[in-house]
């Protein structure tokens, strides 16, 4: 059988990856993150502020962020006490008042328009789902990322968001797959409306899809969430499942408290939504040439063969489904946990210039993830590295190693306490190395073994016992495999110090005086 599946060419533009550490307390979550992007952040509200006087006044603009802050009250109520959190330690660090933050979730749901399609490989018998994002204002791109949400070390759901908006309007659930995407519909969906209908208690769009992605293991069930949750707008939900699902893929219509004519890829044979309703050809509805881009998108789809993701790519930078609002594509495959972002170029669009590249169907079913390549970004040098060889402490970067902490934006510390934690200028489980310096970023130094292990010691000596590691489940060794690492050395330091045992000094010095 032939592969559905592109490998990622290296001339298209994708946005940068992060972790989202959800076993942190919620003010801590997005910390990393946000500091890296903390002045385009702070434009993004000088524009904000700007849209909502144009659209209230400029007089009720601040009185309205008083009252908003009512709205975490609403929060609380329907269990979302942590993206309330979440929102206070955005404020904490950007200095930008609660009210005005959670004034930016709902505009970044109103303004939204998008194309979303499911269909299905039929040689395999996998759905498979893309969708474009379209945003009326450009600032957003620079701050479009994705997001791996983990628990415990492990990816739950994977998602495309923009810096300072906590909900998830694009994302896919890794473990008993299934995928989401969010349209825009016109019908009642103002500003003041969907304020007003948070107020009473319904769902912001993105923290419900978040929370759907977090919580709800199956799709069905997910589904089924998706189309009985009380939301603050009508909106399209359309979801993707596996080929063990019944119908494959479903378009949720949806009203803020009832959904309308539903769709499925099993009744019909694929979706395609854009920012009209599916059964209406209303010029008068019609926004952001709907009509046109559901149409065009239906027939591509009729005449392709086969379906894959390299024609999905294609079929997406068409024009007017690509436009020059649109904001980012992301193509999802819940059945084996394929999830890639791209960013619209000049010209081509969300296409490569180079010829596509396709993954084995075998591979792809013994779910060899590590064959795709990787779509994380290094800030400072913009050079590409793959997550899954950081397993051991060893980022891998294309040409060299990196020896800043700042300087690759997979920012996790050995301890998982965030970048105030981190080890001196050293950046210890992603980015450090004793013999290789980076050639390609600002004023690269590497620290010596003994520099290392006092500043890990320091960094850590306040940990409680009870969350330190044992030498053998450290898993972080950028040195040989017969040599204690720093950080191991530090954490029998501790444990010794801690447990205030005279056995336990003797075989740390035992140990060191044998291994090193």
């Amino acid at each position: 059988m032939s592969s559905f599946v592109c490998d990622i060419p290296s001339d298209v533009s994708v946005p940068p990856r992060f972790i989202v550490n959800l076993d942190l307390s919620p003010a801590l979550r997005w910390q990393h993150i946000l500091r890296l992007y903390i002045d385009q952040f702070r434009e993004v509200e000088k524009k904000i502020d700007s849209m909502i006087t144009d659209i209230i006044g400029q007089f009720a603009g601040p009185m309205l962020e008083k009252i908003l802050s009512t709205i975490m009250s609403g929060i609380t109520r329907l269990g979302l006490v942590y993206y309330g959190q979440e929102l206070k330690g955005f404020s904490e660090i950007t200095g930008i008042p609660l009210g005005k933050l959670v004034l930016i979730q709902f505009v970044y749901e109103c303004f939204a328009c998008c194309t979303s399609i499911v269909c299905k490989d039929e040689q395999n018998n996998i759905p498979i789902h893309i969708r474009t994002m379209d945003w009326e204002l450009d600032f957003l791109k620079p701050l479009t990322i994705d997001v791996d949400f983990q628990k415990n070390g492990q990816t739950i759901f994977k998602a495309t968001t923009w810096i300072g908006y906590v909900g998830i309007l694009t994302g896919m659930r890794t473990q008993d797959g299934y995928s989401v995407s969010v349209n825009f519909r016109h019908t009642g969906g103002s500003l003041g409306t969907n304020l007003k209908t948070a107020l009473t208690a319904g769902w912001p769009i993105g923290f419900l899809v978040r929370e759907v992605l977090e919580s709800t293991h199956t799709y069905d069930i997910a589904v089924e969430q998706l189309a009985q949750s009380s939301i603050i707008a009508p909106c399209y939900f359309t979801i993707c499942g596996t080929s063990q699902c019944r119908t494959f893929g479903t378009l949720l219509t949806r009203k803020q408290a009832s959904e309308e004519k539903r769709w499925t890829v099993s009744d019909h044979g694929s979706i395609v939504q854009t920012n009209i309703d599916h059964w209406s050809s209303d010029n008068n509805e019609d926004i952001l040439y709907s009509i046109k881009r559901r149409s065009l998108s239906r027939n591509v789809l009729d005449e392709m063969k086969p379906i894959n993701e390299y024609e999905l790519w294609k079929l997406i930078s068409e024009y007017p489904i690509c436009n020059k609002i649109t904001i980012y594509g992301t193509f999802m495959c819940p059945e084996y946990n394929i999830y890639h972002t791209r960013y619209p170029q000049d010209n081509v669009q969300f296409m490569s210039k180079e010829k596509p590249q396709f993954i084995p169907m075998a591979d792809i079913k013994d779910n060899v993830s590590s064959l795709l390549s990787s779509t994380h970004i290094c800030h400072k040098c913009e050079r590409e590295f793959n997550i899954d060889d950081n397993i051991g402490g060893n980022c891998k970067h294309i040409g060299t190693w990196h020896s800043k902490y700042n300087d690759c934006s997979y920012l996790k510390c050995g301890f998982n306490l965030g970048k105030t934690a981190s080890i001196g200028q050293q950046h210890w489980s992603c980015c450090y190395s004793l013999d290789r310096e980076s050639d390609t970023c600002i004023d690269p130094r590497v620290e010596t073994r003994e520099e290392v292990c006092e500043r890990v010691l320091e960094a850590a000596k306040y940990i409680p016992i009870e969350q330190l590691g044992t030498t053998d489940d450290c898993g972080f060794s950028p040195f040989d495999n017969d040599q204690l690492t720093p950080r191991q050395i530090a954490f029998d330091k501790i444990r010794a110090r801690l447990e205030g045992t005279r056995m336990a000094e003797e075989q740390l010095m035992a140990r060191k005086r044998t291994k090193i």
